[in-house]
């Protein structure tokens, strides 16, 4: 029970790890592509504005 318990914990670890170095590099092109994404959406809000 105890080295079942211990893999499913290492697992776990594993799996968390994974998770934030997804985020963490996600986060990261975020940040990198923040002024894009944001004069994307002035385009785009503009563009609604227009129509609506």
């Amino acid at each position: 029970m105890t080295g079942t318990s211990a893999a499913a914990s290492g697992i776990a670890l594993g799996i968390g790890y994974t998770l934030a170095v997804f985020w963490v590099v996600r986060l990261i092109n975020a940040v990198t592509n923040a002024a894009e994404f944001n004069v994307g959406l002035r385009v785009v809000i503009e563009y609604v504005g227009v129509w609506a």
